[in-house]
């Protein structure tokens, strides 16, 4: 069985290797003599405005950079795709520089999986970059060529290396992470939450040290980072990033509740009337719940006054608007190791630098809270367990008249 797999690997996986090889030019689609395509820069800046207005953030734009492999001599034509940078300073818009980074991956992520843009065949990919990391990049030999749209320069012109890839040495480190993630795939659905979480975070642990060790040892040609792009073109990172989300999705099976008086409104009628539903609403708390463990969520779409008519929710009173409400908890474990009397401080201060950061807002939404700072130990029955007190509610308004 391992044989096979190996040999299936070598067949099928292991074919973006060649791809490494290095041009002799640049891609002439793009570039003639070092010169952009007019109209090509022109759509990117577009793309990038259009983007960076849909954050609602209020900062200075250093700049809109193009990089990745197509402004390199390693593109190809399978597998390339605009590496499109809106440089700015972090700290612009919070001192929590790592905060920041988190809300403006959250804004890529949203935004790639939204929009299916390519042209001339390749795809582009936005994303945000502190200008210090772009600036420590160029100087260390992390980034190769860097070109500013919207100076319609070379920031960094690429250069010309004498390069070949060691190709039996990444197929070597390859099998071995593409069978443990083949393995993982398998025990999904058999292990915990907990357990599971620690094998996927160890094997994405170990993919990331391999590049990042490898770009700030010997840069972008480096057997880690082309061992990265290797997973990436044939799919593993995917499948990482796959069961990071089924195994994170899982937990919620228990720890996402909904007991309250209104549900009898379906889910697929959530989108509908509310805009958003339970799974959208996950994803924004992603960020949140993934740092605090101590805390379990509830969802509730409550129709104020309203009813539910044939698939329609009608009002007693058209001037009420809906609600979703939104509780933390403390979750068992969590609750039973503390003291009679609970200082939820902290807790609610980390809520809150999420909350600051626009996470409803930036979608339209205008919301009250409700914190419990100190909460008595106490404990909720629930059929999928024991919940402890609520500490931090959410109400947002949704306006009944502009969705209906």
């Amino acid at each position: 069985m391992r044989f096979q797999k190996f040999f299936e690997f070598n067949q099928k996986d292991l074919e973006p290797i060649k791809s490494f090889y290095l041009k002799d030019d640049l891609n002439p689609k793009l570039w003639e003599d070092f010169k952009l395509d007019g109209e090509v820069r022109e759509n990117l800046l577009t793309i990038a405005r259009d983007f960076f207005e849909t954050l609602d953030t209020e900062c200075e734009v250093k700049d809109i950079a193009l990089c990745g492999s197509l402004c390199n001599y390693n593109w190809s034509e399978k597998y390339s795709d605009y590496d499109l940078h809106i440089i700015i300073d972090f700290t612009d818009i919070d001192d929590n520089v790592e905060l920041v980074e988190k809300f403006c991956d959250y804004a890529k992520k949203q935004w790639n999986s939204n929009h299916d843009i390519m042209m001339k065949g390749y795809e582009v990919e936005v994303a945000i970059q502190d200008e210090k990391d772009l600036k420590e990049g160029i100087s260390s030999g992390r980034m190769g060529g860097v070109f500013s749209l919207m100076k319609n320069k070379w920031i960094k012109k690429p250069e010309k290396v004498e390069f070949i890839p060691d190709e039996k040495t990444l197929e070597r480190k390859a099998t071995v992470l593409m069978d443990t993630i083949d393995d993982l795939e398998e025990e999904v659905d058999e292990d915990k939450y907990t357990k599971f979480k620690e094998k996927i975070d160890r094997v994405w642990k170990k993919i990331k040290k391999y590049r990042q060790s490898g770009l700030e040892e010997e840069g972008e040609y480096s057997t880690g980072n082309l061992l990265f792009k290797l997973l990436r073109r044939n799919g593993y990172i995917g499948k990482v990033m796959d069961l990071k989300k089924k195994s994170y999705d899982m937990q919620f099976e228990s720890k996402f509740f909904s007991f309250f008086v209104n549900d009898q409104i379906p889910e697929d009628l959530q989108k509908k009337y509310y805009g958003l539903d339970r799974e959208d609403i996950k994803d924004i708390l992603t960020s949140v719940t993934d740092e605090l463990d101590m805390v379990d969520v509830s969802i509730n779409f409550a129709t104020d006054r309203g009813i539910l008519r044939d698939d329609k929710i009608e009002y007693l009173d058209k001037s009420n608007s809906l609600k979703i409400q939104i509780h933390f908890w403390l979750n068992e474990e969590y609750t039973r190791n503390q003291d009679m009397n609970i200082d939820t401080s902290e807790i609610i201060e980390k809520i809150d630098e999420y909350l600051d950061l626009g996470l409803f807002e930036n979608l339209g939404y205008k919301y009250t809270v409700d914190k419990r700072k100190v909460v008595d130990k106490r404990f909720m029955n629930h059929p999928e367990g024991q919940l402890g007190p609520t500490i931090y509610s959410i109400f947002l308004s949704v306006d009944f008249k502009k969705l209906n």
